[in-house]
C-alpha cells in the first residue's frame, strides 16, 4: 500500500480514503489488515474489520463503495415498526418492514437485508438508493459514536430473483465479522509499534484465511489480542487516539463469548 493516511478520524475522512486507495479490491485478509493499519480511530477499524468481513462472505458485492448487513430488528414496538418481510410480486419480489442497525449508515451504498420469505430467512441484496428505501440515523450512539448508525425503513421495495440470497449467510457473516474486526484491532495496535513483536496480527491473519473453526487457537489469539490492547492502553500513544477510552472497547467486544468456548477453560 501508498502509506498514506486519511485525512482525519472521522468516518467521512476514512471513506474517502478507502474510496481513493481503492480498498475494496483488496482481499478480505488484506482489507482487514491494510484498513487497520491506516485507520486513526477505533470506528475507523470496526469498519475496516466490518467491511472484510462482509466481502469474505458476500464476495459478490462490488468492489467500490462500502456495505451493510442490516438483520436487527426492534423488538419492542414492532407495530410501529415492523420486521421485514418478502412478498411476492409478480416475477419478483417486494420487501417492506424496518431494520433497527445500519452501519456507516451515512455512507454506504450496498444493503445486504434480512426477510422472511414463506417463513424463511432470505437476504436481499440492494442498492441504498433503490426507490422505497429511507435510511435515517442515531442522534448519539451509546458504543462508536464516530461511526454513523441508523434506521431502515422498506416500504414495497422492488427485489429481483437474483437479489436473493441464502439466509444462511447472515450466521456465517456473524462468525466472519468477529475474526475480521479482531484482525483490524491487531493491525491498528501493530502499526503503533506496541509489542509489535508480540503482535496476534499474522495469527489472526492465518486463521481469518484458513476459514477452519477451532476455539481453542481462537481462544489463544484473543488473549494475544487483549495483551497488546492492554499494552497499547498503558502507553502514552493511546493518548493520541481519539476517545480511546470511550472506544477501547471494540478491542474486547468479542472475547467473553470467544473465551466461554473455549475447551481448554472448561
Amino acid at each position: 500500500m501508498s502509506g498514506r493516511a486519511p485525512a482525519g478520524p472521522g468516518e467521512a475522512a476514512f471513506h474517502d480514503f478507502w474510496r481513493e486507495a481503492e480498498f475494496g479490491r483488496l482481499e478480505p485478509v488484506d482489507m482487514a489488515v491494510e484498513g487497520g493499519r491506516a485507520a486513526l480511530s477505533l470506528p475507523q477499524v470496526f469498519i475496516a474489520g466490518y467491511q472484510a468481513s462482509l466481502r469474505k462472505v458476500f464476495p459478490d458485492l462490488p468492489a467500490a463503495g462500502w456495505a451493510a448487513l442490516a438483520a436487527a430488528e426492534d423488538r419492542k414496538d414492532p407495530e410501529r415498526f415492523p420486521g421485514t418481510v418478502l412478498t411476492a410480486d409478480g416475477a419478483g419480489f417486494r420487501l417492506g418492514g424496518c431494520k433497527s442497525w445500519i452501519g456507516q449508515s451515512r455512507h454506504v451504498r450496498h444493503l445486504l437485508v434480512t426477510a422472511k420469505l414463506d417463513g424463511a430467512v432470505r437476504i436481499a441484496r440492494l442498492p441504498r438508493d433503490r426507490a422505497g428505501v429511507t435510511i435515517t440515523h442515531r442522534e448519539s450512539p451509546g458504543f462508536l459514536p464516530g461511526l454513523s448508525q441508523g434506521f431502515g425503513r422498506f416500504e414495497r421495495v422492488a427485489v429481483a430473483p437474483g437479489e436473493l440470497l441464502p439466509g444462511e449467510r447472515g450466521r456465517d457473516f456473524a462468525r466472519a465479522e468477529r475474526l475480521f474486526v479482531m484482525l483490524a484491532c491487531a493491525a491498528f495496535l501493530e502499526a503503533r509499534s506496541v509489542g509489535a513483536a508480540q503482535s496476534p496480527v499474522d495469527g489472526l491473519a492465518a486463521y481469518c484465511a484458513e476459514g477452519r473453526h477451532d476455539p481453542a487457537r481462537l481462544a489463544a489469539l484473543d488473549r494475544d489480542l487483549q495483551a497488546a490492547g492492554e499494552r497499547f492502553g498503558a502507553s502514552a500513544a493511546a493518548g493520541a487516539v481519539p476517545d480511546w477510552n470511550g472506544d477501547r472497547g471494540l478491542i474486547a467486544m468479542y472475547s467473553r463469548r470467544i473465551q466461554a468456548r473455549d475447551p481448554a477453560a472448561a
